[in-house]
C-alpha cells in the first residue's frame, strides 16, 4: 500500500534566526509544511529527532487515513504511545480522524541531555501558565517540582501570524513574558510557527502544537511541563489538552507533565497573587473584543470568570483587568462548552465554600447555570420540531443553519482563505 511520506527539510537561516521544517507529502500530490523559527543561540537545543514533526502533524496525518513513513529517526516510545493516542481521538471524532500506521528510516530512543531533569514549559501569560511557571519556579509542587531551564512563548498559537496587528501583539506579550519570567530567573525563549496555517482543525489539534515545539528543544531538556486544561475531576470531558492524551505525546527521552489538574482557578489565583509581575501582567484573552489589541477586555467569558477567581480567592484583581465585572454583566454570559458549564458550577461551589454564595456577584454565577440549564431543557423540547424548522430555514436561507451558525462560518471561511493563501509555497513543485 502507498504511504504518505513526512520528510525532514534543511535548517535555513535569516540573520540570526533559524527556521527548522518538515513536509509532510499527501498521497493526492499536495502537502503540509510546518515550520519553527527561533534565535540562533538556541539553535544547539534542537534535535535532530523527527519527534516534534510527528507530533505537530499528527492531525493533518489522521486526516489523510493512510500509513506514513518519516525519513528520519523517531523515538519508538513515541510511535507506541501516538498509537494509543490516536485511538482515543479517533473515538472521539470518528467522523474525522483514523488512526494509522507510522514507521521510519530508524526507530531509536533520544540520547540522554547533559543535565538530566532539565525542563522546558510553554508560557502564555495566561493563569494556569503563571501558575505552573510560579509554583515550580519557587519550589512550591513538592515532591513533583521540576528544574525550569526554560519558558516558551510560542507566536503562532495564541496570537495568529494573519490576525490583525499580530506582531505588535506578540511584541507586547514577549515583553511581558520576558519580564514576568526574568523575576524567577527563568529564561524566555522566543518562538515562531506556522501551525496555525495548516490544514486542520484548531480546536482539535492546538496542543499537539504546544508540545511540539516544546519537543523541538529535546536535545537539551529531557521533560516538558503544560498546564493542565481539564482538573482531574473532569476527566470525562474530552478536551483538546487532556491530562489523559497529553502525556501519550511524549517518550523515554521526552516526557510531558500535564500539570495543575488537583487545583481550582480560585486556587491558582490565590497561588500567583503572591506573584508581583503576574498581577502586573496577567493577560487572559489577548482582546477578543477589541481586535488587533492586546488588552484583557474585561467583557468576554474568560475575562469575567478569571476575574470572579481572584474575588472568591479573597485576592485583588490584577491590574491587566481595567474594570470589574457588574452583577448584571456576569448574568449576561452565556454558556455553550460543556467545559465552560463545569467552570461556571466551579465557580458556583468555591463561592459557597468561601462563605460568599450570598453576595450579589455569586447569585449571578448561579443564574447563569440556571439559564444554561433552561436552555438545555427547550433544546431537548424543541428535538421533534427541528425537521420542521430545518425544512423552513432550507427554504427561506437556502441552508439549515442558524444566523449565529452562518456568521462563525463565514468567519472560519475567511481564515481558511488567509490560511490557503500562505500555503501556496506549501505544494510539492
Amino acid at each position: 500500500m502507498n504511504k504518505a511520506r513526512l520528510v525532514l527539510e534543511p535548517t535555513s537561516k535569516r540573520g540570526s534566526v533559524l527556521r527548522f521544517s518538515a513536509r509532510l507529502l499527501h498521497l493526492d500530490g499536495t502537502s503540509d509544511r510546518l515550520w519553527w523559527e527561533l534565535p540562533q543561540a538556541y539553535g544547539e537545543s534542537v534535535t535532530s529527532w523527527a519527534d516534534p514533526w510527528v507530533i505537530g502533524l499528527l492531525f493533518p496525518i489522521m486526516q489523510g487515513g493512510v500509513p506514513v513513513h518519516i525519513e528520519g529517526k523517531v523515538s519508538p516510545s513515541l510511535l507506541a504511545n501516538l498509537e494509543l493516542f490516536m485511538k482515543i481521538r479517533a473515538r472521539w471524532a470518528p467522523d474525522k480522524y483514523r488512526p494509522v500506521t507510522l514507521s521510519a528510516d530508524t526507530e531509536t530512543e533520544l540520547p540522554a541531555v547533559s543535565e538530566p531533569g532539565l525542563t522546558v514549559a510553554s508560557f502564555s501569560c495566561g493563569l494556569d501558565s503563571c501558575f505552573t511557571l510560579y509554583r515550580h519556579a519557587r519550589a512550591l509542587a513538592g515532591r513533583r517540582t521540576r528544574k525550569i531551564g526554560a519558558a516558551i512563548v510560542q507566536h503562532g498559537l495564541d496570537v495568529w501570524l494573519e490576525q490583525i496587528n499580530s506582531n505588535q501583539i506578540y511584541a507586547s506579550l514577549l515583553a511581558d513574558a520576558t519580564a514576568m519570567l526574568e523575576s524567577l530567573a527563568v529564561p524566555c525563549i522566543s518562538m515562531k510557527t506556522n501551525f496555525q496555517q495548516i490544514r486542520l482543525d484548531w480546536a482539535d489539534a492546538w496542543a499537539t502544537q504546544l508540545v511540539a515545539g516544546l519537543c523541538l528543544l529535546a536535545g537539551r531538556y529531557d521533560t516538558a511541563l503544560i498546564a493542565n486544561e481539564v482538573p482531574y475531576q473532569w476527566l470525562d470531558v474530552r478536551s483538546t489538552s487532556h491530562p489523559v492524551t497529553n502525556p501519550l505525546l511524549g517518550s523515554q527521552g521526552f516526557a510531558i507533565i500535564d500539570d495543575g489538574g488537583d487545583y481550582s482557578r480560585a486556587e491558582k489565583a490565590k497561588v500567583i497573587s503572591a506573584w508581583p509581575e503576574a498581577m502586573r501582567q496577567l493577560h487572559v484573552c489577548f482582546g477578543v473584543n477589541v481586535p488587533g489589541k492586546y488588552e484583557n477586555c474585561c467583557e468576554c467569558e474568560k475575562c469575567i470568570r478569571t476575574m470572579l477567581a481572584f474575588r472568591i480567592a479573597g485576592c485583588p484583581e490584577p491590574d491587566t483587568f481595567k474594570c470589574e465585572p457588574s452583577d448584571a454583566q456576569i448574568r449576561s454570559v452565556r454558556l455553550h462548552m460543556i467545559a465552560k458549564v463545569r467552570r461556571w458550577e466551579e465557580l458556583a461551589h468555591d463561592a459557597e465554600a468561601a462563605g460568599m454564595g450570598n453576595t450579589g456577584w455569586a447569585k449571578a454565577i448561579r443564574a447563569v447555570l440556571r439559564k444554561h440549564r433552561w436552555r438545555q431543557l427547550l433544546n431537548w423540547l424543541q428535538q421533534p420540531f427541528i425537521p420542521l424548522r430545518d425544512a423552513i430555514r432550507k427554504l427561506t436561507r437556502g441552508t439549515t443553519l442558524s444566523r449565529s451558525e452562518i456568521e462563525d462560518l463565514r468567519i472560519k471561511n475567511n481564515r481558511a482563505d488567509l490560511a490557503q493563501r500562505s500555503l501556496s509555497d506549501s505544494r510539492p513543485t
